[in-house]
């Protein structure tokens, strides 16, 4: 049987839409005259940045932002799944009364926070959140202190993501969460290189006897599930050193285990500084708010190798399918030489490496 809400092979997803149409879909939804309108990055999704003039008719748009919005126009396997963009909606709103800046939902001309609207390549949901200005952090060098302090915030957000309660987050299911690796199977014909396929294959068997056969061993919550260097502001300066300021994309939020979000967290990191030892430097963070068993830091390795083999793996796909896109190809340029270096690595060697640098805090 299907599982609807899972990526298939052979399906294609995102949306196809003009800027000429999405800025009628802002003044026709959010009664907003649009001045200008940019493209981000963006996985399955199409994401623009949007600077306003003026609102018309919206009773809900008490002020205009002045830093702008993000129209979100979802995937089409997304926006099949309404009742989950209403959880991840109730999510922010509840981080943004908490103290954790992240992106605020704006309501349309109809007191919605979200519309569905068919266009050409089928039905999506269409989204409109306030812009967080600022720098994100692949744009500058990521030293050992900030490594740490991202491991602080991502711990500190994950104690405050207890106190929200929402039973979709429980069902919910994508490709992209750590327990889906098993599935990646079904997508080996995107990778034209045995000698990697060989590998991708062996981390996924590896990764289904150490990790999912000990899951229920595991503390669980709900995590963001995809901290990475796209999608941390960071504030500051190189003289007075950076430090995070806000988080975005909630996309991928998720009930599943610390030992993901971590490993997660710990993955773009090291991709980002191109060191090993960095990675140690999130978890101490990390640890100072959430702590982790001895078996779960003993499996850290193995899920960021699978982490990695999914990164890249479905980057292979997304781009057979989208080509143009080469943003789907960001992890692709350093996944593998991480990879090579993790796998080289005996696991006591590296959990040693890690660890030491957990005792200078």
């Amino acid at each position: 049987m299907i599982e609807q809400n899972i990526l298939q092979p052979g399906q294609s997803i995102k949306p196809e839409v003009t800027k000429d149409a999405s800025k009628t879909m802002i003044k026709d939804l959010y009664s907003l005259n649009c001045d200008s309108i940019k493209e981000l990055n963006g996985y399955d999704d199409k994401n623009y940045i949007v600077s306003v003039t003026s609102v018309t008719d919206n009773a809900y748009i008490e002020k205009i932002s002045e830093s702008g919005y993000v129209l979100k126009i979802l995937n089409s396997l997304d926006s099949k799944n309404p009742c989950f963009i209403e959880a991840q909606t109730s999510l922010l709103i509840f981080l943004n009364e908490n103290n954790v800046h992240c992106p605020k939902p704006v309501k349309n001309k109809y007191g919605q926070y979200f519309y569905t609207k068919k266009l050409q390549s089928g039905y999506h949901i269409i989204r409109l959140l306030e812009f967080i200005p600022g720098k994100l952090l692949h744009e500058i060098p990521v030293s050992n202190n900030l490594s740490f302090e991202i491991g602080i915030f991502v711990g500190k957000l994950d104690k405050i993501l207890q106190g929200f309660d929402n039973p979709v987050y429980q069902s919910h299911s994508s490709i992209w969460m750590l327990n889906s690796v098993p599935r990646l199977k079904e997508f080996t014909f995107a990778i034209k290189e045995d000698n990697k396929l060989q590998v991708f294959l062996n981390i996924i068997n590896n990764y289904e006897e150490k990790v999912l056969k000990n899951y229920d061993k595991f503390r669980k919550g709900l995590i963001h599930g995809d901290i990475n260097e796209q999608n941390l502001i960071v504030d500051g300066n190189s003289d007075t050193g950076w430090f995070v300021s806000a988080i975005i994309d909630f996309g991928d939020s998720h009930y599943s285990c610390y030992l993901f979000e971590i490993a997660i967290a710990m993955t773009y990191i090291m991709l980002t500084t191109k060191t090993l030892e960095s990675g140690g430097f999130v978890l101490a963070g990390y640890l100072q708010n959430v702590k982790l068993s001895d078996l779960e830091l003993s499996l850290l390795k193995i899920c960021i190798e699978a982490r990695l083999t999914q990164s890249l793996m479905l980057g292979a796909y997304s781009f057979l399918k989208d080509p143009e896109n080469h943003y789907i190809l960001t992890t692709a340029r350093e996944g593998w030489n991480l990879l090579e270096r993790l796998r080289s690595k005996p696991d006591e060697e590296l959990l040693k490496t890690w660890r030491n640098v957990l005792d200078i805090y």
